[in-house]
């Protein structure tokens, strides 16, 4: 196995300095690395697997299809094309993510059948020892995984690389012709490129990929979307969280650093008029829980996590914390208005998609980068409700909360588009399937 040899002098120069500044940035981010080893077990573990060191060999589970998933939400979207081929397809998939949390969930979720690991730090010696171990069939990366080292070696080897489920933000697109040869180079070696929308598709042309290798075919995330829990289980659920029946429960999910201040200020200022409102936060960061809990007491709020007994703070207006993955869903379902973070910092926004499978009233800050087109789609329904700060969100949970009848219109709106939007995991499988024979 060779480089390319039709590839200019350029192009090689400019992935040597792409290599060299990755393995500065990791010289940099080495003592980061070693704290969190000496804290976290499950750290430590994925070390030896992304150096390509450990895991996922090809005796295993030979010749595998290679799935890359960044992290949880998309580990949960990629899911039902997971299923979709254990159940029809013989082969079996190799599936990596690059956060602990998504490789967890994944674990738990996929790994009867499927093999899960962490995916390789991108640099040549690295992700060569890393194929030459799995010996994949096809490659599959999952939204905007375009790490430009793997795809160049995953082609040099013969192995077909495909795109499903693509995106590329302005902020992306900007970026990646910042950098043109090794992009291009990247995005030409794409055998099957399966974008989002018709925006996604024209950048994926004008940074290399072939026209006839550009494909729109929607957004998994709409199919990755759990059964609505039934009467019994929220039931259930509310009695476990201590929820009053007729309480108002504003949920704030996926938060960040900055987002927890702006939503206990407007429960503040809810509670004050709307005493039978109660409020759960859910951080985006498992590591975050503990820093969580410290603001909402700061706030001059008692605290109820999840994994603790509820009665150990249980008192009006305790703030419920949710310190437990894979719950979400279940919770948005309780939920008389959603609050969906990432949105109000300059994060790009989390996944408004489900909340709004269960007919909840969704609303979102202004920075939504990474899902414009979901974004839109909403927006253009009169399906959820742009914030642009803590004063406007303060205005729109006492709007929905006091108007429940326009709080249920605009959940099933919001319904209604997750409903008219299904439908994109059937076009990726049948896309994927001449690479299955």
């Amino acid at each position: 196995m060779t480089e390319n040899p039709s590839e200019s002098l350029s192009t090689v120069s400019a992935f040597a300095a792409y290599e060299l500044l990755f393995a500065a940035g990791l010289v940099l981010f080495t003592p980061y690395a070693l704290a969190r080893m000496l804290r976290t077990p499950a750290y430590r573990a994925g070390i030896g697997q992304r150096l390509s060191l450990s895991g996922g060999t090809q005796e295993t589970l030979p010749h595998p299809i290679w799935i890359q998933a960044v992290s949880l939400g998309e580990v949960k979207s990629v899911t039902p094309l997971v299923r979709r081929i254990n159940d029809h397809d013989s082969c079996r998939v190799f599936l990596t993510a690059t956060t602990e949390t998504g490789f967890r969930v994944a674990r738990e979720t996929l790994s009867t059948r499927n093999t899960i690991a962490y995916f390789p730090l991108d640099l040549s010696p690295i992700v060569k020892r890393a194929l030459a171990r799995v010996r994949p069939r096809v490659i599959v990366l999952f939204e905007t995984e375009i790490w430009p080292n793997f795809i160049r070696s995953a082609t040099s080897f013969g192995i077909p690389v495909l795109i499903v489920n693509g995106r590329i933000s302005e902020r992306s697109f900007r970026y990646y012709r910042f950098v043109p040869r090794i992009f291009k180079r990247a995005f030409s070696s794409i055998s099957f490129a399966g974008m989002q929308s018709a925006a996604d598709a024209e950048r994926a042309i004008v940074l290399g990929s072939r026209t006839d290798a550009v494909a729109v075919c929607g957004n998994m995330k709409f199919d990755a979307t759990p059964a609505p829990p039934s009467s019994e289980e929220i039931e259930k659920l509310r009695r476990e969280l201590a929820l009053e029946k007729d309480v108002s429960l504003i949920v704030a999910g996926s938060t960040h650093e900055g987002e927890e201040k702006a939503v206990l200020n407007v429960y503040a200022g809810i509670l004050s008029k709307l005493p039978r409102t109660r409020l759960l936060i859910a951080p985006r960061h498992p590591e975050r829980f503990d820093n969580v809990d410290a603001l909402i007491r700061e706030a001059g709020f008692k605290v109820r996590r999840r994994n603790r007994p509820a009665g150990a703070e249980a008192s009006p207006g305790a703030v419920i914390l949710l310190d437990t993955v894979g719950e979400l869903a279940r919770v948005y379902a309780m939920a008389s208005v959603a609050f969906v973070g990432g949105s109000l910092v300059n994060v790009g926004g989390h996944n408004i998609i489900e909340p709004a499978s269960m007919g909840r009233p969704v609303l979102f800050g202004p920075y939504m980068h990474h899902f414009e087109d979901v974004k839109d789609a909403f927006l253009a329904a009169d399906a959820a409700t742009l914030i642009n700060d803590e004063g406007e969100l303060l205005a729109a949970v006492s709007r929905l909360l006091r108007n429940p009848f326009d709080a249920e219109k605009s959940g099933e709106a919001a319904a209604r588009v997750v409903a008219a939007n299904r439908g994109a995991t059937n076009r990726y499988y049948e896309a994927l399937k001449e690479y299955l024979r």
